[in-house]
């Protein structure tokens, strides 16, 4: 068993701020820990607070930058040409209306885009979500009571929509990766979006082969073990069975090693940019 000392603190980008916007005008501000479509949301505020909301009271849940603006009321007209207009105990004073956007930059705002970023179209199932490598952890671990260390590594994803959707992003190289459900991204590389692009996931599950991995493992301990414990159990005068006792143990090392490279198996995946 091994337990890893973490030595050295790491390059990580901090992570972008998220936002929640609620139905009935409300607003959260911080960083997304998890988003289940169809379910909830459960952000994670400045404060450490976590909150986690139904997303039937939610309208909005995702990166501030690329959050569509919230149209204010307008403020109320007078009744007629003769009403009076307020004071502030001084004298009267009027709102100025705010100017009038071009058609494109009110197109925009319509669609939920920023006139400085691109549209990406993800095309996925309900299940499988598109996220964004922020940053990386690294550090030096090291084995109980062994003085070799390793490298290890952690990469940090940020939730970019869930599939189906459409966002904007702004014009830049990311590193994307794919997820379905409540498993780990998988990354598909760097992708650049430098306009408007329609992204295809696949995603393929290869939970089967993993369950097989661990079958494997548990089959050849139980199957090796009786190989190996049985002879020297029954052992006579002239000593256990050797011949059988090696047996046991070469199929328990063969059906570890084969059950944890099948466990380790990663979901395939794939995204195509059109």
């Amino acid at each position: 068993m091994l337990a890893a000392l973490v030595t050295t603190g790491a390059s990580a980008q901090e992570a972008p701020i998220d936002v929640v916007y609620l139905h009935d005008g409300g607003m959260l501000r911080g960083t997304i820990v998890e988003l289940v479509p169809t379910e909830h949301v459960t952000i994670q505020l400045p404060s450490g607070e976590s909150r986690t909301l139904e997303m039937s009271v939610i309208e909005y849940a995702g990166p501030a930058a690329v959050a569509p603006p919230r149209e204010r009321s307008a403020p109320p007209e007078p009744e007629d040409e003769g009403a009076a207009s307020p004071t502030n105990g001084f004298g009267r004073f009027s709102e100025t209306a705010a100017p009038r956007r071009p058609a494109r930059e009110r197109r925009l705002r319509e669609r939920g885009r920023s006139s400085d970023g691109v549209e990406v179209a993800f095309h996925a199932p309900a299940n499988v979500s598109l996220f964004a490598e922020t940053g990386r952890l690294s550090g030096e671990a090291r084995a109980w009571g062994s003085f070799e260390t390793m490298t290890v590594e952690s990469v940090q994803y940020r939730l970019v929509c869930a599939g189906p959707c459409t966002t904007s992003l702004p014009r830049a190289g990311y590193k994307f990766a794919l997820a379905a459900d409540q498993r780990s991204p998988v990354s598909v590389g760097r992708v650049p979006i430098a306009r408007d692009v329609a992204l295809y996931a696949d995603y393929a599950s290869n939970r089967a082969w993993r369950v097989a991995g661990v079958l494997t493992v548990l089959a050849g301990i139980i199957v090796g073990g009786v190989m190996i414990v049985l002879p020297i159990a029954v052992a006579g005068d002239d000593g256990p069975n050797m011949p059988l006792v090696v047996s046991g143990a070469t199929v328990v090392a063969v059906s570890v090693s084969i059950g944890l490279v099948l466990a380790h198996v990663g979901d395939s995946v794939e995204l195509r940019v059109e």
